[in-house]
């Protein structure tokens, strides 16, 4: 009996120099070969983890008996256009679809008329049992969450069935990867799953509608998988559970990562999901993930603080007054922290965004905010027809957003449907709020007029969202400024997006070879000529009646600590104590600003050798490490400060 020639179909992009290795198809081929009958029956050929070209790697396969394609949205596009032309070269190869964007029942072989079998949720035991079937050691109807094709051309369905196994084999461990990585040029990074479930019914989430109590995988397994890791060099490890931190052996995990990073120098960076309600296992992770340089600061997420909104999603957040409660403690420990929000959800206004940033930043979230596009999922319940309907949701299919990639010209390109209306939210409305929360991420969050709207906040009594709103009114009544020219593309950018008529990121030779998300290139266009935009940004604080004096200093702190590609350190004299003022304001206390004469030193670090260098160190590592301007804290000697 000949030996099947199995193939597994699952491509990442890259980001930077590294591409993620492909767990799922990892996992299927790990469980499915410690099978014996299947270790009998079946060969593991290879795993497709780039984007070859379709034609070439399709050509290259060797009488394939079935092909494996593990779907999302980064690479459906491209397994539909590979399964068809492997279709069109093997007519008899087995076809099989699975992973999120598979939804359950039949529907979806109307997209699919090239695949013979559908598996949706969980897949080790499904694929597991497909393949005995199709060895005859099983029935089809026996198949947990499979759709297939009947003789007679209709199609069935089996349901699914959640698993609570804990005892699937390791693809690290059982070496699934290890010829990958030994013969390919390129780095990689590695996904790690200590336990899987997740016990919220979050309405925007794919992991929403497969509710289930969590099950964790042995400690043992994760020990070993991350020492796994450290021999192959893996320098950035993300670890895919829902809720991290929910347990109290996840301050072991954190333990073992670090203790591994200290021997062997791997895994270099540790990223995770954190459980929503912080709690003190959480606070000594993060410490101790920050305390050995693994971390990129500390989630601290709503999605939303709309009530109507989050009635809508399922959703429950922390009060606002933990969470200025959390603000304080990690930066007392010198963790930065950031916050996200997902924006173009069923009952959430311009208003009510705005309520939302004005809270945020009353609580002392000042360092980082993103604001992420609303993303229809299939299997998500706001991805129903139901919850479509009830809520008229309006969507638009664009190209997948590459952030930080680079630029592509990809032969099956990607789609991301972005919802951009709701029954509380007009397009125009989409575009005008969305327009301000990019300028609220680049001009405040990313530094260039932080102090000015703290100062006002504080002095003048004035909202952060009438701060912003009158910054964007003055500079789009003339788009002759830097500024309003900025602001005038972004405008054009939005008006094109909503008709699906271009990606969300942006790629300029002046700050790399990389595709930006707006906000980010929004502030890079500013920062590149930065002495106009500070000139133009005193036209407009000077409306606001602030003595002249004290003025020209507030502009002179603001300018400075803005982390700009200067080379040396530096320092400069000031006539008011601005360091303690603001150490103060964003802890949420007004202070008196004492008249006291202080001379401030930039720690700098060397600066960058180019605008390219800076863009890429300071604004996307450095973003979320809250490493856009140098901060308040520091020790006072004798009337110096150093930042």
């Amino acid at each position: 009996m000949s030996t099947k020639n199995l193939y597994f179909i699952q491509p990442s992009f890259f980001y930077g120099d590294s591409l993620y290795i492909p767990y799922a198809s990892g996992a299927l081929a790990a469980h499915a070969f410690s099978d014996d009958e299947i270790k009998k029956s079946y060969k593991l050929k290879k795993i497709i983890y780039m984007r070859e070209k379709i034609a070439a790697a399709a050509a290259s396969f060797e009488m394939p008996f079935a092909a494996a394609f593990s779907c999302y949205t980064w690479n459906f596009e491209y397994n539909k256009a590979f399964a068809k032309e492997l279709r069109a070269l093997f007519p008899d190869c087995v076809i099989i679809f699975g992973g999120h964007s598979i939804p359950g029942g039949t529907a979806a072989f109307h997209d699919l008329p090239f695949a013979d079998y559908l598996i949706y949720g969980e897949g080790e035991e499904s694929f597991n049992s497909l393949l005995l079937a199709l060895d005859g050691h099983a029935e089809l109807a026996e198949v947990p969450g499979l759709s297939y094709r009947l003789p007679s051309g209709q199609f069935a369905a089996n349901e699914a069935r959640l698993s609570f196994r804990t005892d699937f084999p390791s693809p690290y461990l059982e070496g699934i990867f290890d010829d990958m990585i030994r013969n390919s040029p390129y780095k990689f990074s590695a996904i790690l799953e200590t336990n899987r479930g997740c016990p919220y019914g979050c309405a925007f989430c794919d992991w929403g509608r497969l509710k289930s109590r969590i099950r964790q995988f042995p400690l043992e397994r994760t020990f070993a998988e991350i020492e796994w890791m450290a021999r192959n060099k893996i320098e950035y490890c993300y670890c895919a559970d829902s809720n991290f931190g929910l347990y109290k052996r996840d301050t072991d995990i954190i333990n073992k990562a670090v203790e591994t990073k200290s021997r062997a120098g791997y895994p270099q960076k540790f990223r995770v999901n954190y459980a929503k309600n912080s709690n003190d296992v959480i606070f000594e992770i993060n410490k101790k993930l920050h305390e050995s340089d693994m971390n990129k600061g500390v989630t601290l997420s709503f999605q939303s603080l709309t009530p109507t909104v989050l009635e809508n999603i399922g959703r429950k957040n922390i009060s606002i007054e933990k969470f200025s409660e959390l603000i304080i403690r990690y930066s007392d420990a010198g963790i930065p922290t950031y916050s996200e929000l997902i924006f173009g959800m069923p009952g959430e206004t311009y208003e009510t965004f705005l309520q939302n940033v004005d809270l945020l930043f009353e609580a002392g979230q000042h360092d980082a905010m993103f604001v992420y596009n609303c993303e229809l999922l299939v299997n998500s319940e706001m991805g129903s027809p139901e919850f479509i309907e009830r809520h008229k949701i309006k969507t638009v299919s664009v190209p997948f957003s590459l952030d930080h990639s680079e630029p592509v010209s990809m032969e099956a390109p990607e789609l991301s449907h972005i919802i951009v209306g709701t029954d509380t939210m007009s397009r125009e409305q989409w575009i005008k709020t969305r327009a301000y929360s990019l300028c609220v991420q680049a001009f405040h969050c990313l530094g260039i007029t932080q102090c000015f709207a703290i100062f006002l906040f504080f002095e003048n009594n004035l909202k952060y969202s009438d701060f912003y709103s009158e910054l964007i009114s003055f500079f789009e009544s003339d788009d002759s400024t830097v500024c309003g020219a900025a602001l005038k593309k972004l405008r054009l950018k939005l008006e094109k997006f909503v008709r699906g008529g271009t990606t969300w990121t942006h790629h300029d030779s002046r700050f790399g070879n990389i595709e930006w998300p707006l906000e980010e290139y929004l502030f890079l266009e500013l920062a590149h000529e930065i002495k106009s935009v500070y000139g133009e940004l005193r036209g407009f604080m000077e409306t606001f009646g602030i003595d002249e004096f004290l003025l020209r200093q507030l502009f002179t702190y603001q300018e400075k600590i803005l982390k700009l590609p200067q080379k040396s350190d530096g320092g400069f004299q000031l006539e008011y104590d601005f360091p303690s003022y603001f150490e103060g304001a964003r802890r949420g206390r007004r202070e008196p600003l004492a008249k006291a004469p202080r001379t401030v030193f930039l720690e700098r670090g060397g600066g960058f050798e180019t605008f390219t260098d800076y863009a890429r160190e300071t604004v996307w590592f450095g973003r979320r490490n809250g490493k856009m301007i140098y901060g308040d804290k520091a020790a006072m000697r004798g009337g110096e400060r150093n930042l």
